[in-house]
């Protein structure tokens, strides 16, 4: 066991350095070396590249208005003694609107990630951040150092547009589907 011991700690270092010794050479001296040898590339932050963090607050206020909103009207059912079936429909659309507020972050990040990867901004970092009650997108554009730059190239994708799903038809929506069928029937 000590005879392998002593064999395996010069092996190990020795093929370290010869990987290390093919990264120092010039690019035009290792045109055989393997590819991830060649050009090795690192992941450089806003601290070693440079760039620009930007600080999105987002606002939950159309949520909690609208929340706001269901409860009372849930309230003045209960007290008119109101339908079941109107009830649980307002219980339930309370229900999505609270889920949807505890998943916003999330969503938005998700979405504002893959809409900047999108417009080929490189290595773009977006972490959510919370300080006491409002919640915070923090995204960093290493390489961009110009800061309106950042602005115009996120604020492109910053914003966003949330819409309730389509439950029930309402009079009007029917009106205008019945007469565009028969426009098309007509033709």
């Amino acid at each position: 066991m000590s005879q392998k011991r002593t064999f395996l700690w010069p092996a190990a270092v020795t093929v370290i350095a010869v990987c290390l010794a093919i990264i120092v050479l010039p690019q035009n001296a290792k045109q055989w070396a393997p590819q991830f040898l060649q050009s090795p590339s690192f992941h450089l932050g806003l601290d070693l590249a440079g760039g620009t963090q930007l600080d999105f607050r987002i606002s939950e206020r159309e949520l909690d208005e609208q929340i706001k909103t269901i409860e009372e009207e849930i309230q003045e059912l209960k007290n008119s003694n109101g339908s079941a079936e109107a009830l649980t429909t307002l219980e339930l659309r309370k229900s999505a609107l609270t889920e949807q507020k505890s998943n916003l972050v999330e969503a938005i990040r998700t979405v504002l990630e893959r809409r900047v990867n999108a417009l080929g901004v490189s290595e773009t970092t977006i972490t959510p951040s919370y300080i006491g009650d409002e919640k915070h997108l923090l995204v960093e554009c290493p390489g961009e150092v110009d800061v309106q730059e950042c602005i115009e190239t996120v604020g492109k994708t910053i914003n966003l547009e949330f819409k309730e799903e389509f439950t029930e038809p309402t009079e009007e929506f029917e009106q205008d589907v019945r007469a565009q069928a028969r426009e098309s029937h007509s033709k």
